[in-house]
């Protein structure tokens, strides 16, 4: 089932690419082709809800036909501050894409900061959620956010750095390893031979397999 979902998702993608994003998703029926040697009954559910631990919760709650909606721009900022330890990490999605999001984010360290030192390694998500949101488009922004954490929250800076370091290394070989899917797609749609493919990109063999599929 879980298999079958993946290549619906990937069906839908490639139908989609390149295409307006107001573009309706193609209706596609998944059809599971079995056979067993010994002419067993196929063993599994073809209901998804099934694989669930809680399946009548799963479809009542719509897993797979609907998502649920928080929309920040409706929700004020004294509203976020009523959540908890989980108010910073909204208020910084919040203004994740503001011009303000690192004042925002001091702010919200400044008044929630003993609170998120509580919940064990919660500082640690908030410090890389605003590395990839806030410093990504601004390098001096990494100094400064290794600078805030460690002054608001008393974090020594050593820590803080090693992380920051992680994560760009982290970003440059995401980067390279889309662009060389993105080669191999176009390299496939050519035609042109996975040992070649592998050659050029340097992707193994099962990956270019896989995005053959």
């Amino acid at each position: 089932a879980l298999r079958l979902i993946k290549y619906l998702t990937n069906l839908i993608e490639d139908y989609l690419d390149g295409k307006d994003e107001k573009t309706p998703w193609p209706i596609i029926i998944p059809i599971c082709l079995y056979h067993n040697p010994d002419e067993k009954a196929y063993p599994f559910s073809t209901k998804t809800y099934d694989y669930f631990s809680n399946p009548a919760l799963a479809e009542k709650l719509g897993i797979f036909t609907q998502f649920y909606l928080k929309d920040y721009n409706r929700i004020s900022d004294a509203q976020i501050e009523q959540h908890g330890s989980i108010s910073t990490m909204e208020r910084l999605l919040k203004y994740s894409r503001s011009r303000d999001a690192f004042n925002e984010l001091a702010k919200e360290l400044e008044r929630n900061g003993s609170v998120i030192l509580l919940r064990r390694g919660y500082w640690q998500k908030i410090f890389i959620y605003a590395m990839n949101v806030i410093a990504k488009y601004d390098k001096n922004s990494e100094k400064n956010l290794v600078s805030l954490f460690k002054d608001k929250l008393n974090i020594e800076e050593e820590t803080l750095l090693t992380i920051a370091q992680s994560i760009q290394r982290r970003g440059v070989k995401k980067g390279v390893q889309a662009r060389n899917l993105a080669i191999a797609k176009k390299m496939l749609k050519k035609g042109s031979e996975i040992n070649f493919i592998k050659e050029i990109t340097g992707l193994s063999k099962e990956a270019i397999e896989k995005l053959q599929k």
